[in-house]
């Protein structure tokens, strides 16, 4: 599960967003957010997280400052609006 960042970026390199998106359905809160949200938004990918990010937020976890910067950040580019 500490590896999830790794993987992930290295699927999104590999155009795997699909598998991702199972991927983390699948881990909810297991691994560190900071690091996945870093991964995504190296490559321009902080999108595919929203869900992701929402979940957290919505499960009540102990949520960190990143995730909310991260989910900020979407909505003030307005990405996945009218997707």
């Amino acid at each position: 599960p500490m590896k999830t960042p790794q993987v992930v970026g290295a699927l999104l390199d590999a155009g795997g967003e699909n598998f991702v998106r199972e991927l983390l359905d699948c881990r909810l809160g297991k691994f560190p957010a900071e690091a996945l949200i870093e991964a995504c938004e190296s490559r321009n990918r902080l999108k595919i997280l929203q869900p992701w990010l929402e979940a957290r937020v919505n499960k009540g976890a102990h949520v960190s400052l990143a995730v909310h910067n991260a989910l900020m950040q979407i909505s003030r580019l307005g990405i996945g609006e009218g997707e």
